[in-house]
């Protein structure tokens, strides 16, 4: 009957306006829904632990591990690490090899790709990478390698992942990309290591 139009079409005016409250509530949802997950993802971090490490007289030794975690596909690392030479030097890991070498960690695993491992105890410098060249890329943490450091000099050094240097000596971590790896930003947690001088202990154990 028309006189049953109006109303029909004001009921049908009022549908299209919940739908259209209702569309744009979900998207609304959605959208802090996605930017919360994007929130949520975990940053790819390269973490020396410990982050202290404290030398009590000359000639002793400390382990400091590198890990890399977080990264959802990993198939490269590049880790370049400085300490001070006159505080501070490498124990050899494999004094059957030539040079001065780091202790090979799991993640990623050496074992499936090439390996550059080399310490500079003159110059303070440590250089190690891995290049995975089969198998899937590597996703989630883990211990990427670990160095020995002994004391031989008092005072303090810092422990350092080198990200702004030359080509040769930058930090980086690596996803799969065409036709090379892309870069995989990353934040850093260093560490430090201080070593006693030789009078500071008969001093203390006076008191």
């Amino acid at each position: 009957m028309p006189g049953n139009a109006p109303c029909t079409h004001s009921l049908s005016a009022g549908w299209r306006k919940l739908a259209i409250l209702t569309l744009t509530a979900g998207l609304l949802l959605f959208a802090l829904f996605a930017a919360a997950g994007a929130l949520a993802q975990p940053t790819a971090r390269i973490v020396l632990e410990p982050q202290t490490m404290e030398f009590r007289r000359l000639g002793l030794t400390h382990t400091l591990e590198i890990h890399i975690q977080d990264v959802p596909a990993l198939v490269a690392a590049d880790v370049y690490l400085s300490f001070d030479p006159a505080r501070l030097q490498v124990v050899d890991a494999d004094p059957a090899a030539p040079g001065v070498q780091i202790a090979r960690g799991t993640f990623p695993d050496p074992a499936r790709g090439f390996v550059i491992n080399a310490a500079n105890n003159e110059l303070g410098l440590i250089t190690y990478c891995v290049t995975l060249l089969s198998g899937p890329p590597a996703s989630g943490s883990g211990r990427f390698a670990s160095v020995v450091f002994q004391a031989v000099g008092p005072g303090a050094s810092d422990i350092a992942v080198i990200t702004q240097t030359n080509h040769l000596t930058r930090t980086g971590l690596y996803a799969p990309g065409t036709p090379d790896p892309v870069f995989i930003p990353f934040d850093i947690v260093n560490s430090t290591a201080s070593v006693w001088h030789p009078a500071i202990l008969p001093l203390i154990m006076r008191y």
